[in-house]
């Protein structure tokens, strides 16, 4: 065995990744469990909430504010476009580029999830106690760029 690679435990109190992922599917899944009754993912309430301006926005627009590629929000968008919470069209300058604005009934659903989307928030802002979030949020900002 090649002593230089770390144990488990190393590897475990080390990593970066290892940390960010571990509390990112836990974060999820306390916000799945609370938006199930909508019969949305917390991704799916994050693009309705992303939509929720009045615009229409392009995809590549989208994609880049919730930090996704385009061929992930794609996928992500048909369940929600079939419900009828998002409706996409061509863009009226750029028939190839393709706009998204959320619905009257998509706007409906994620008024109906915000009780449910404050629960799992302040459940998360609980379990994180001090520092505040805001500073927290800055420094994974700092990760993300």
């Amino acid at each position: 065995m090649n002593d230089h690679l770390p144990t488990p435990e190393d590897y475990e109190a080390r990593c970066v990744c290892h940390a960010m992922r571990r509390a990112a599917r836990a974060v999820t899944r306390r916000y799945e469990q609370r938006l199930r009754p909508l019969g949305l993912s917390a991704g799916q309430f994050t693009i309705l909430a992303a939509l929720n301006d009045g615009r229409a926005v392009p995809l590549g627009v989208l994609a880049t504010a919730l930090g996704m590629d385009r061929t992930t929000l794609t996928r992500d968008l048909k369940p929600l476009e079939r419900k009828g919470l998002v409706a996409s069209s061509k863009h009226s300058e750029d028939r190839r580029m393709r706009v998204l604005e959320i619905t009257r009934r998509g706007r409906d659903l994620l008024v109906e999830g915000l009780p449910l989307w404050e629960a799992a928030q302040q459940d998360s802002l609980g379990r994180l106690g001090p520092p505040d979030w805001g500073h927290l949020r800055d420094r994974l900002q700092r990760l993300s760029g």
